[in-house]
C-alpha cells in the first residue's frame, strides 16, 4: 500500500461534508439504510486503488467521484495480502468512529474493499476531534481582539419609557449583532430595551442553543431588568439560523427559561437550505472583510472560536440536527411568529441563463465537474434563490413549520433586516415586527385585511 495515511485522510475529509448519499458508480455499490452506509468497491485480480477508494466516498458525499479517480493516483490495496489486512484493522484504530475498512470476499468469492459509515457516529465523533481543536487553538493563540460570545445590551435612551418586553436579537450563520443594529435602533426607539446574543455561529447548533439557555438565565443585567418588573417577559427576535438556536433552545424543556414567552424568526430555515450544500470556510469573508483588518493571530482565533463548518452542515437539509430539531414539538408557553421573504435573486430566465452557464463552466473545469452534483441540487431545486419562492437564501416552502400559524410571506429578501429600514419593504417588515411585539400572534387571514397604519399601532 503506498501513501494509505494521506489518501485516507482526504477521502475522510470528502466524508465529513456529506450530505445524503444520492449517487453510484459502476465501479462501486452503495447501500443506505438510515444513517448507516455501506460502500463494496471490487477488485481487479485482488487489488484496489487508493483512488478509487476515495472516488467512492466522494460519491457517498454527493460529488462526482469519478473524476477524483481518474485525476489523482495513491497507490494499491492488495486485498489477498494477510499485511494488507492487518494495515487496515490498524487503520480503523485511528480513524474517528463510524467509519471502517474491510478487506473480504464477495458472494462470488473474489476480493473487495468493504467501507463501513455510520453518519450518525462519524458526525458524533468529528464534532467532538473539532471541538477539541478549537478549544485547542483557542487556548493557545493569543490574538488583540478576541471575540466575546454572551450578551451584550443596546443604549436605551432615557426619554423613551421600556415596554414590558425585553427583546434578545440573534444573529444568523457567519454574522455577528452588528447585522442587527438597524433593528435594534428602531426597536429601542418604540421603547423596547434590545440585547445582542454573540455566539459560535458556524459552530453546532446544538452548542449554540445550550449556549443561549445558559446565558439568559445567569445574565445579571436581563435578571434585573426582570425583577424590575414582574409582568416583563422576555422576546427572542431572531435572523435566519439563530431561530434554530432559539428553537432548540425552547422545545427542550430543560433548556427553556420561564422569562421567554414569544419567539418571532426572521427567514428561518425551517427545514434547512439547499445553499448549504455549497462549500463553506466563509470565516474569510467574515472576519478579515466584514470585521475589518485583523492581525494573522486574532484572524485564527476568531474563526476557531466561532466553529469549525458544524453549522454549515447542520443547515443541511438532509442533516441529523433536522431530525431531531423537528421531531420536537413546539413550546406550548411560547407564541411563535414566522416572517419570511419571497423577493428571491433571479428570475427564471435568468436560472436559464446560469444552467447554461455551469454547463459550459463543468465541461471546461474538473473541479467544477467534480462539484457538480451539489451545485446540480441547487439547479434543480432553486427555491431558495427565485423570486416568488425564496429570499435568496431560505425558500418559504423550507421556512414554513408545522404547528406555526403564524406565518407571513413579505416582498423582502434575506439582508433586509440587516440594514436600514427606509425602503416601502424595510417599513413593512418593521411594522410587522413591532405589531407582533405588542399584540402577538395573529392570523395570517387577519393580516391579509390590515393595510399599512401607523408604526407600532395595531393595524386597522
Amino acid at each position: 500500500m503506498k501513501s494509505p495515511l494521506y489518501s485516507t485522510f482526504l477521502a475522510f475529509s470528502v466524508l465529513l461534508q456529506s450530505g445524503s448519499p444520492t449517487r453510484a458508480d459502476s465501479r462501486w455499490q452503495i447501500e443506505r439504510e438510515g444513517s448507516f452506509v455501506m460502500v463494496r468497491i471490487p477488485s481487479e485480480e485482488g487489488v484496489v486503488t487508493w483512488s478509487t477508494a476515495a472516488a467512492a466516498l466522494a460519491d457517498v458525499a454527493d460529488f462526482d467521484g469519478e473524476v477524483l479517480d481518474d485525476a489523482v493516483t495513491f497507490g494499491e490495496i492488495d486485498l489477498q495480502s494477510a499485511r494488507t489486512r492487518l494495515s487496515l484493522r490498524a487503520l480503523n484504530l485511528v480513524l474517528p468512529a463510524g467509519l471502517d475498512f474491510h478487506a473480504d470476499r464477495g458472494d462470488d468469492r473474489s476480493w473487495q474493499l468493504r467501507i463501513e459509515i455510520d453518519l450518525d457516529t462519524l458526525d458524533e465523533s468529528t464534532r467532538d476531534m473539532r471541538r477539541r481543536a478549537r478549544e485547542l487553538i483557542v487556548e493557545t493563540v493569543d490574538g488583540d481582539d478576541p471575540v466575546v460570545h454572551g450578551l451584550s445590551w443596546h443604549d436605551m435612551p432615557t426619554s423613551t419609557p421600556t415596554r414590558s418586553k425585553v427583546v434578545i436579537l440573534i444573529h444568523g450563520y457567519t454574522s455577528s449583532a452588528v447585522a442587527l443594529h438597524p433593528l435594534a435602533d428602531a426597536l429601542t426607539t418604540e421603547g423596547y430595551q434590545c440585547g445582542f446574543l454573540e455566539y459560535a455561529n458556524d459552530g453546532p447548533l446544538t452548542d449554540a442553543g445550550e449556549f443561549l439557555s445558559e446565558t439568559l438565565k445567569t445574565d445579571e443585567t436581563l435578571a434585573t431588568l426582570l425583577a424590575e418588573d414582574d409582568a416583563r417577559s422576555v422576546t427572542i427576535v431572531t435572523h435566519s439560523m439563530g431561530g434554530l438556536a432559539a428553537r432548540w433552545m425552547l422545545e427542550h424543556l430543560e433548556l427553556r427559561p420561564d422569562s421567554v414567552t414569544q419567539l418571532i424568526m426572521l427567514a428561518p430555515p425551517s427545514q434547512g437550505s439547499n445553499i448549504a450544500y455549497l462549500p463553506g470556510a466563509l470565516d474569510l469573508f467574515e472576519h478579515w472583510l466584514v470585521r475589518g483588518e485583523v492581525d494573522l493571530e486574532t484572524f485564527v482565533e476568531r474563526s476557531f472560536a466561532d466553529g469549525l463548518e458544524e453549522a454549515h452542515n447542520d443547515l443541511r437539509p438532509s442533516s441529523r440536527f433536522f431530525r431531531e430539531l423537528n421531531s420536537c414539538p413546539r413550546c406550548e408557553d411560547v407564541d411563535y411568529t414566522i416572517i419570511l421573504g419571497d423577493a428571491g435573486v433571479v428570475s427564471e430566465d435568468q436560472l436559464e441563463r446560469m444552467k447554461l452557464t455551469w454547463g459550459v463552466l463543468r465541461e471546461r473545469s474538473r473541479l467544477a465537474e467534480f462539484a457538480s452534483p451539489r451545485i446540480e441540487t441547487i439547479l434543480d431545486d432553486p427555491q431558495e434563490l427565485l423570486a416568488g419562492s425564496g429570499d435568496g437564501l431560505v425558500a418559504v416552502s423550507r421556512g414554513r413549520l408545522e404547528g406555526v400559524e403564524d406565518t407571513v410571506v413579505l416582498p423582502i429578501n434575506h439582508g433586509t433586516v440587516s440594514r436600514q429600514f427606509d425602503s416601502p419593504e424595510g417599513r413593512q417588515l418593521l411594522e410587522m415586527i413591532v405589531d407582533r411585539l405588542e399584540n402577538g400572534e395573529s392570523s395570517p387571514a387577519d393580516y391579509a385585511k390590515t393595510r399599512p397604519g401607523k408604526l407600532g399601532k395595531k393595524r386597522c
